[in-house]
């Protein structure tokens, strides 16, 4: 949104940007959404929610993947642990990206439990809340999982060639991704 505002309102103090423009979205996801989803996922697991849990766990996924692709090296295994870490270090980006393809596969194991379960339907899911039914929200979300690890894969391709072969394969294998607006 910062960069969009130089080509719709063109007024000359829109062009002095400096650092702190950046850091406040790199505080924002920390202070906010991602603290939001990991209390989302901590009170889920208190009730037993695995709908809940596997929601929040892709979309923190996703979250995390935008941080890293966006600022590379950024605090992962101390984050979201203001109340006793209050300096987190900041952790190698390609540690990351393997972490977040364990989260939502966890994610997906999650949601397809919650599928099992019979769990009923999210109402307050802003993405696939409108689905028939709980079964459709949460394969949607499964293949909103799945996508989100390819573009992980493809993002390692270069670093980690065989790794990133293999994943991609395994989930062409599974073919169950985003192929629709509603999904």
């Amino acid at each position: 949104s910062i960069f969009v505002q130089h080509f719709y309102n063109l007024a000359p103090s829109q062009y002095n940007l400096n650092g702190s423009n950046y850091s406040n979205e790199f505080n924002g996801f920390y202070s906010q959404s991602l603290k939001d989803l990991q209390t989302i996922i901590n009170q889920g697991t208190a009730s037993g929610s695995r709908g809940y849990i596997g929601i929040a766990k892709v979309m923190k996924a996703y979250l995390f993947m935008v941080t890293v692709d966006t600022w590379g090296d950024v605090p992962f295994t101390e984050a979201l642990q203001r109340q006793t870490i209050t300096s987190p270090k900041y952790d190698d980006d390609a540690f990351i990206y393997d972490q977040l393809l364990v989260l939502l596969t966890e994610a997906k194991a999650d949601l397809n439990a919650a599928v099992t379960a019979n769990e009923p339907k999210i109402a307050s899911d802003l993405v696939y809340g409108s689905a028939a039914n709980a079964t459709t929200q949460f394969t949607r979300w499964i293949k909103a999982a799945n996508t989100i690890m390819l573009r992980l894969y493809l993002n390692i391709s270069k670093v980690d060639e065989d790794g990133a072969t293999a994943g991609i394969n395994a989930l062409i294998t599974e073919n169950n991704f985003i192929s629709s607006n509603p999904e």
